[in-house]
């Protein structure tokens, strides 16, 4: 579900991902949780900025759990913000830097969290310590991944699409497809993105890659333009409502 209000407020919750087994067994979903289908309404007829939306989010998910993994996106005129939820309660958010893109499939994409970054990164406050408890804490670098220590492992389903969307906005800065890479949540576009060139990775099939969609051998693919698509959003802020 998508969702604008009169503020200027969009949201977008239409990405399921997948955490890690383990996870859910120790705070498995919610059945009469929260879930994407709801979210976004509640979100966008309760608050007026991303920011507002976020923390509501963090306290619904932790008061009421939710139902399924989701990541969830919030912009209004001035910020955007990503909200990943990875089990009944567990969840983390970080603000999008506004000089960045970001396409990615069904998975989770959270990298880092700057744990004293206030400005820029929430968090469920015991999202690190559970996961030193249960030995699933994943670091690169020396710091706490946040993707590989709650989610899935990487597979084509969603990893392919994520390296596409890359690809196709930033040919320059992204190799040949591996399935297992982390690819990068946010990174800088070769050149500014028009609304036609977000319709094109939305339409897109692999066309012009050896996973093209059209040759017999990739027909079990999964694309990131699909005919089961039933409906397909370009969001962008109104003007601000003025009190």
């Amino acid at each position: 579900m998508n969702s604008t209000n009169e503020y200027g407020l969009s949201i977008s919750g239409t990405v399921s991902a997948y955490p890690k087994e383990s996870v859910l067994e120790v705070d498995p979903y919610v059945e009469a949780g929260l879930r994407e289908s709801i979210l976004p309404g509640v979100v966008a007829a309760t608050t007026k900025t991303a920011r507002e939306g976020v923390k509501l989010l963090a306290d619904l998910v932790e008061s009421y759990g939710s139902a399924e993994g989701n990541v969830i996106m919030l912009a209004d005129q001035k910020e955007a913000w990503v909200f990943e939820v990875y089990s009944g309660h567990l969840w983390a958010a970080k603000k999008m830097p506004a000089d960045k893109v970001a396409v990615f499939g069904n998975q989770f994409m959270i990298e880092t969290l700057d744990r004293t970054d206030t400005e820029n990164v929430m968090f469920h406050e015991d999202l690190f310590n559970i996961a030193d408890q249960h030995n699933w804490t994943q670091k690169v670098n020396g710091k706490v991944h946040i993707a590989s220590t709650f989610g899935e492992a990487r597979e084509d389903y969603s990893n392919m699409r994520t390296w596409m969307g890359h690809r196709l906005l930033a040919p320059s800065s992204v190799g040949e497809y591996k399935t297992d890479r982390y690819y990068p949540f946010f990174y800088s576009p070769d050149k500014k993105v028009s609304a036609l060139e977000v319709m094109d990775v939305l339409r897109n099939r692999y066309e012009g890659t050896k996973y093209d969609a059209s040759l017999p051998e990739n027909k079990d693919l999964r694309v990131i333009g699909v005919e089961r698509q039933s409906q397909i959003h370009l969001t962008s802020s109104p003007p601000v409502r003025k009190a």
